[in-house]
């Protein structure tokens, strides 16, 4: 039979007990440079985080308020210009709802502008963002607006209501007036929300007269049944993909990682509250309120009011 030939296993052999040595002397070092190198995130991220909180204090005011059945207890940052010259009588206070992922200092401008009209302008920031507390996860949007009008009765606000919703913000308005107090409200702005005609009609109001473009939804006929009102289609494989997006950015967020997606903001106003706008989106509650306020599953905003919908509407947005 012959003897077999045993060196190309015996050299096979040498080269894996070689890489398994170097492996085994190589790994703890490779280990121990990793956690030293997460570990010099966590230590810059937390300086940072302290700095900012040392040069941008809470610039307006934290509103305890009540919230998830009345099982939790957080407060919301309400930022008002103007506001103590009208408390108490009939002027109305314009409110601003910021647009997804956008804490208040992206307002702050348009505030101090209709402010500088004479006319008292509050931001309100949502859970988790700016300087607001994250209060409860994961969030039903029907709370917050319950907290939001919670915030603005205990700030105290009782004077009427203009609501400034900016994209998104301008459908936690209409969101506010279908469940938290539509009387307070004499007027409403919406800014870059919803331009298409076909969601526009969907997303109708009922209860209320102050808003405009009345025309098309209208035009549908108080005989026709809710279910001739066109409806939204989620596309459910691309809310799962976004949702994993924040999921990550909410991971890697207390390493600092995302400090370098914060640019310049070319056009901000007031330039010189840059420096204080920048640090709301290097806060770690940022990127896990952005993630929440997603709903993990999908727009679960627009489904909430969605179920407010009808045929018998006075108003359009």
């Amino acid at each position: 039979m012959g003897i077999p030939e045993y060196r190309p296993r015996l050299a096979d052999s040498r080269g894996l007990v070689l890489f398994y040595v170097a492996l085994d002397n190589g790994f703890p070092w490779v280990s121990w440079l990793v956690s030293v190198f997460f570990g010099l995130l966590l230590v810059i991220q937390a300086l940072a985080l302290a700095n900012d909180h040392r040069l941008y204090p809470v610039p307006g005011d934290l509103v305890p308020v009540q919230t998830n059945g009345g099982e939790d207890w957080y407060k919301l940052h309400v930022w008002c210009y103007g506001y103590e010259e009208t408390q108490g009588n009939s002027e109305p206070v314009f409110v601003l709802l910021t647009e997804f992922g956008m804490p208040s200092t992206t307002m702050m401008g348009l505030a101090q502008g209709i402010a500088d009209n004479g006319h008292p302008a509050c931001i309100v920031d949502r859970p988790g963002y700016g300087w607001s507390e994250p209060g409860y996860w994961e969030q039903d949007p029907r709370d917050v607006v319950k907290s939001i009008n919670q915030a603005l009765t205990k700030y105290p606000i009782s004077n009427p209501l203009i609501l400034v919703g900016w994209g998104e913000g301008g459908v936690w308005s209409q969101l506010y007036m279908q469940v938290a107090d539509y009387t307070r409200v004499v007027g409403m702005v919406l800014l870059d929300t919803f331009p298409n005609m076909e969601i526009l009609q969907t997303f109708a109001l009922n209860r209320t007269t102050t808003l405009q473009n009345l025309r098309q939804f209208r035009s549908l006929g108080a005989e026709q049944k809710t279910e001739s009102i066109p409806q939204v289609h989620f596309d459910k494989g691309l809310e799962s993909t976004v949702s994993r997006m924040f999921s990550n950015w909410r991971a890697v967020s207390p390493i600092a990682l995302h400090r370098a997606r914060n640019g310049n903001w070319p056009g901000f106003k007031p330039q010189d509250a840059l420096g204080q706008h920048r640090s709301r989106f290097r806060d770690n509650l940022h990127y896990q309120a952005k993630y929440f306020e997603y709903g993990g599953t999908g727009a679960r905003l627009y489904q909430a009011l969605l179920e407010y919908v009808t045929t018998s509407v006075d108003s359009l947005l």
